[in-house]
């Protein structure tokens, strides 16, 4: 299996799309935005409990509370995902592939290496800004670590990379974008429904929405009115759940495209 000559084949159709760069367009102008107002947001949220040492964009506070600000754009990505695998059963160049010399596996294989990258760029995007907000803003904090707590930032890549995987599964299911969409947005409803009712917890810890948000939560979800202190470390299994889930959902991405025709 080539995987340069599939993750060739897989940007030819991307870069050429229209709608994706239209996409990646908000995607940019949003996350400026983002950056620009998170500050002055989680200060104003904090109150007297931001001080120089809790600093919402200082290192290294930043990881967690931008990753957690940046995670709401993850719709943008999605999209792009949910369109252009859709797209291949709408114009049936799912088909044309198979007919060229393409095997399901490596058809399969090239709308993996696409969600891949569309996780990476927002995380690297997402890296760099961190780094350079971190940078301008600790200068006033004493012994800043700009890489403690960066482990939200595989936090940040689970999650997005998780909803992928998720929404590949479904689009290679349903084969129509639309309907696709609102069936995720569907699911995602429904599942919240189900997290607001007081489940027993480990029937609520197999929900796929409460595993995949489980690592990444608010800022101010754990902060201590005593003691306005946060609880910010990373819980690494449930990274991991949130990740062997999106292992399951590429398993039966491929068990489908095996048993269904293109």
């Amino acid at each position: 299996m080539n995987i340069i000559k599939l993750l060739r084949i897989e940007l030819r159709k991307t870069l050429s799309f229209i709608p994706f760069w239209v996409l990646m367009g908000l995607y940019a102008v949003v996350l400026i935005v983002i950056f620009s107002v998170a500050n002055t947001y989680l200060s104003d949220t904090l109150g007297e409990a931001s001080t120089q040492q809790l600093s919402p964009l200082a290192f290294p506070n930043i990881w967690q509370n931008l990753s957690w600000f940046v995670s709401y754009l993850d719709i943008f990505p999605i999209m792009i995902s949910i369109i252009l695998v859709g797209n291949e059963f709408s114009y049936r160049t799912s088909r044309q592939n198979i007919i060229d010399g393409l095997s399901r596996t490596e058809f399969l294989v090239s709308k993996i290496l696409g969600n891949f990258i569309w996780s990476l760029i927002p995380t690297i995007i997402l890296a760099l800004g961190a780094l350079l907000l971190g940078t301008m803003q600790s200068k006033s904090v004493v012994n800043a670590n700009p890489f403690e707590k960066i482990e939200f930032l595989l936090a940040f890549w689970v999650q997005l990379w998780g909803y992928l995987c998720f929404v590949l599964l479904l689009t290679l299911w349903i084969r129509r974008t639309g309907f696709a969409i609102v069936l995720f947005f569907g699911y995602l409803f429904v599942e919240r429904l189900f997290i607001v009712l007081p489940l027993p917890a480990p029937y609520e810890n197999f929900l796929f929405l409460e595993t995949i948000h489980v690592s990444l939560t608010s800022p101010l979800e754990g902060m201590s009115i005593e003691n306005t202190e946060f609880q910010t470390d990373l819980n690494y299994f449930n990274t991991l759940r949130g990740f062997i889930y999106s292992l399951v959902y590429l398993g039966l991405s491929y068990l489908l495209l095996k048993r269904k025709d293109l």
